[in-house]
Parts: structure tokens; C-alpha cells; sequence
């Protein structure tokens, strides 16, 4: 299907359904209610705040089916020709789609150009292969819940399904496992060699708001209340299905790569810069699609530390991943004076950072280190070498060592085990992979 190929922005003009096929989505209304009524609630409470009454929007602009994130869009001249059972199963597709936030996910990885693994390695994005990827785990969640009287479609007609993804698949782990088998020539289709049913829409296509907009009007605590009120009304009428009550509950308990954990600590914590309209950020007029965005101007913070765990548990490859991740994070802060602490028992080097390039030649550098291990020289060397108070401080260590009292500034523990921490927020990293 070639309209996958890019973030797909449409007109998105609504029609009139004939009166056979307001019997019919009626039919597929009631359907839905009965067997889904998790995902029936979302539909009524959360989505298509303008068609609150009709709880879609009937365009003939998608080929099928499709949602930005917030409307469900479906076009009544090729959804209403799907079985009863495949209409439901499309409904219950696209409802997840917005409880899942994929739109929205989407376009932060387009931003990026890259999608970044826990472990380190990164792919680059490809629009395709993510869009497949979200698919084939909603579509293994609705066949694994076993809705009465849902039927997933056929794959000659998008019902995009593989064995090797399930439920319990993270988006990441989809991508990646799509990624390796799409050929690049797929033009929008799938291993199977057949495209999606439904579309996924730019967010705000519905509202009329710019992607941007739309993110930060997203309230994502009304929808896990949303969620909390649709898992408590399907228990209560003994109609949720293990595999979409363990979905349903991750979503509350969101489980995120460390790396967005920590640029959202950070962000939360710190701030950010200013911006100069009248200068373009050179990074992105470089890029191969050249993008104008305001130059970065000032400071957002003024002082940040790193503090690295030399007593040997930390292996070279785990700092580097760390470090090459962190020099994203401090130029997106954009700290006035950036600090690298090197300790075991004691500081045994101290690294101030001119430029975020030396981040890397920080760590090239290498320290002493190996012996036992003691936090509190860091936080002592930073009241009375430095002199500071500073912003915030992250701390790169396994966890087992002495602990002193808690400063008065923020601190983030990114560890490498499961040891518990006295005070602090943490964070638990992977060790990078071989």
C-alpha cells in the first residue's frame, strides 16, 4: 500500500452513510459493545470528541480504515464490505492504536530518524517497517484476547499477522524482528507480501492541530484513567481476556527504554535553552531532507555531573553506550559547565566539559579505579573541589557501595543491577551488548 510509505496526511472529508449502511455499522456498534466492552468504552469516552454521537468518522480519504491517535476514521464504500466479525476486529485495531499512542510514537521516531535499543544499538526508521510492526502486535493481542465472534482478516485483505510476534512483543522488539525480514523494496507490504487494512494518520489530522500541538494536548493521565475505568467495567461484566488485561495494565505501568527516561528526567528537572528564530540550527539543515528549525541560544541549566563507578563492575562498552547517549541528553539540556567525576573509593580525576565532543574523549581518556567503592567522595568533591550546587547529578554505578546522606539537588542512579538505593530517582540501564 503506497500510502505508507511517509507520515500520511489527508483532507479527511466526512460523508453520509446511505441507510443501509447506518443498519450496518449499527449492527457492527452493537457487535463491538457486547464482545469488547474495554475497548468499547475507550471508543465512547476518549476518541472523536466532535462525532461524540456517531463515534467515527466515515471518510472515503482512507482506503479502509485509520486513526491519528484520537478520531477513527472509516470509509463506508470497503469496511462495510468485511464480514460482521471483521468489522469488530478493525474497530478494536484502531482503538488500540490510540491507546498505544502510535500515532504520536511515530512521529517522535520520524523526528529522529533513528530508532535507539535498550542495548545500545540503533536502525535506522523506516516508516513501513514501524507501521507493520504496531500491526502485527495489535493484531496478535485481539486473536490472543478471542473475542466472541471477532475474525481477524484475511492477509490478502490486511489482517497483517506472524507467528514470532505477540502480545508480549515491545514495539521495539517488533521493529526490530520486522526490520530484519521486510525487503527494502516492500513498498508497503509485508512478509506475506500484502499491506495493512487501516492507516495511520498524522497526529492532528482530526483536530486540525500541527503534530507538535497535538502531542502536548494529549492528557495521558485522563487516558489511564480511561484505561483503569475500561479494565474495572470488562471484569465486571467477566469479559477481559488475560492477554488484553496484561496489555491493558502495562499501559498504566508504562515500561520505557532508559534513554527516554532519562531525557524526561532531565527535562523535568533542568529545562532547556532558548531558541534564536532569526539563525537556522545547521544539524538539520544538513540532513538529507533539510528541515528549518530555530538555533539553540543561552544556557538551559548551569551546572550538571556525571559520575562514573571505576571499581571494575562497569564494563568499557556499557560506559561507552552510556556516554554516547548522555552526550545527547547534555546537548538537548545544554548545560553552562558539564562535569565527568571518576570514582571507586575516592575522585580520582575530575573532567570538566568544554564542548559535548569531549564527552567521548572523557571517557577515552580512562581512570584509576578497581578498588572498593564509596558514593560519598563524589558528593564531597562537588560541595568542596567544585564548589557547586548543582542542577542535577547522574550517577553511573552497580549500586553496591556506601551511601551518605541525600544532597539538596536532584539526583538520578543509573544502574546495572536491581540493588536498591537509600534516596534518589533510578533508572536501571542495560549492560550493552557484545
Amino acid at each position: 500500500m503506497e500510502i505508507l510509505k511517509k507520515a500520511t496526511e489527508l483532507p479527511m472529508a466526512e460523508v453520509e452513510l446511505t441507510s443501509q449502511q447506518t443498519r450496518l455499522w449499527e449492527q457492527s456498534r452493537a457487535k463491538f459493545m457486547m464482545a469488547a466492552p474495554a475497548f468499547c468504552h475507550i471508543l465512547y469516552t476518549m476518541m472523536n470528541p466532535k462525532y461524540p454521537d456517531k463515534h467515527a468518522v466515515f471518510s472515503k480519504d482512507v482506503p479502509i480504515a485509520g486513526t491519528d491517535g484520537l478520531y477513527m476514521y472509516l470509509n463506508p464504500d470497503t469496511w462495510f464490505q468485511y464480514t460482521l466479525g471483521e468489522r469488530a476486529f478493525i474497530m478494536a485495531h484502531e482503538v488500540l492504536h490510540c491507546i498505544w499512542n502510535h500515532p504520536i510514537i511515530f512521529h517522535m521516531y520520524r523526528s529522529r530518524e533513528v530508532v535507539k535499543f535498550s542495548d545500545g544499538t540503533e536502525l535506522p526508521y523506516e516508516e513501513v517497517v514501524m507501521q507493520h510492526a504496531a500491526d502485527y502486535i495489535i493484531n496478535a493481542t485481539i486473536v490472543e484476547s478471542q473475542f466472541d465472534g471477532f475474525s481477524i482478516p484475511s492477509p490478502e485483505k490486511g489482517g497483517l499477522i506472524r507467528p514470532d510476534i505477540t502480545s508480549q512483543d515491545t514495539l521495539l522488539d517488533a521493529y526490530r524482528k520486522v526490520y530484519k525480514t521486510m525487503p527494502k523494496s516492500a513498498g508497503g507490504k509485508g512478509k506475506d507480501g500484502n499491506g495493512s487494512f487501516d492507516v495511520h494518520l498524522k497526529p492532528g489530522t482530526g483536530s486540525g492541530q500541527s503534530a507538535m500541538v497535538a502531542q502536548q494536548a494529549r492528557n495521558e493521565q485522563e487516558w489511564k484513567i480511561a484505561v483503569s475505568a475500561a479494565i474495572a467495567l470488562a471484569k465486571a461484566q467477566g469479559n477481559l481476556p488475560g492477554a488484553l488485561e496484561r496489555v491493558l495494565t502495562d499501559i498504566l505501568d508504562p515500561k520505557v527504554s532508559w534513554q527516554d527516561y532519562v531525557m524526561g528526567w532531565c527535562k523535568r528537572r533542568v529545562g532547556a535553552g532558548s531558541y534564536d528564530f532569526r539563525r537556522a540550527d545547521r544539524r538539520l539543515l544538513s540532513r538529507p531532507k533539510p528541515i528549518f528549525a530555530p538555533q539553540r541560544s543561552g544556557y538551559g541549566v548551569n551546572n550538571v555531573v556525571v559520575a562514573i563507578d571505576t571499581s571494575g563492575s562497569i564494563d568499557d562498552k556499557t560506559i561507552q553506550m552510556f556516554f554516547a547517549e548522555m552526550k545527547g541528553v547534555l546537548e538537548d539540556v545544554k548545560p553552562e559547565n558539564l562535569y565527568v567525576l571518576w570514582c571507586d573509593a575516592e575522585v580520582h580525576r575530575v573532567d570538566q566539559i568544554d564542548d559535548m565532543g569531549d564527552l567521548i574523549g572523557a571517557k577515552k581518556k580512562g581512570a584509576p579505579g578497581g578498588g572498593g567503592t564509596s558514593f560519598i567522595p563524589v558528593f564531597d568533591c562537588v560541595r568542596d573541589k567544585l564548589g557547586i550546587t548543582p542542577d542535577c547529578l547522574i550517577y553511573l554505578t552497580d549500586g553496591y557501595g556506601t551511601f551518605g546522606p541525600a544532597p539538596s539537588y536532584p539526583v538520578l542512579w543509573g544502574t546495572i543491577t536491581k540493588n536498591a538505593y537509600p534516596w534518589g530517582d533510578v533508572i536501571e540501564i542495560p549492560q550493552a551488548a557484545s
